[in-house]
């Protein structure tokens, strides 16, 4: 879960940093990206976890369920593991914001504010 949260995150911050000095976010193909690459992760990750790469899209059916009757099964559910899908993905989500301020963004050329604009319009 962090692994793969750390990725997606990775992408979505190198895809509309104001830094990139791509066309990707300009013409729409950075939500393309993101779509295909959750795509990807949940392809990959569901059959292990079922690919929690957001805390709601485990913890809401968990409490649903508990509302529901199921108790025990939903929280702590199967060898406890219901905290792997919540913590998972917020570790993942603060280690990838650390490693593109730590280090990529420090290394894309700094864009000048006028340039953003002119090409915003």
């Amino acid at each position: 879960e962090v692994f793969r949260t750390m990725c997606l995150l990775l992408f979505i911050l190198a895809m509309t940093d104001d830094r990139q000095a791509g066309n990707a976010a300009k013409y729409g193909l950075a939500a393309l990206g993101v779509g295909l690459l959750v795509a990807l992760l949940v392809g990959i990750g569901g059959p292990w976890t079922m690919a929690a790469l957001n805390p709601a899209r485990d913890l809401g059916p968990r409490l649903w369920m508990m509302v529901g009757g199921w108790g025990q099964i939903a929280i702590p559910g199967p060898n406890s593991y219901f905290w792997v899908p919540i913590a998972g993905p917020l570790v993942g989500g603060i280690v990838a914001g650390l490693v593109y301020d730590g280090l990529i963004r420090q290394h894309l050329p700094v864009v000048p504010a006028a340039q953003n604009k002119s090409e915003a319009a």
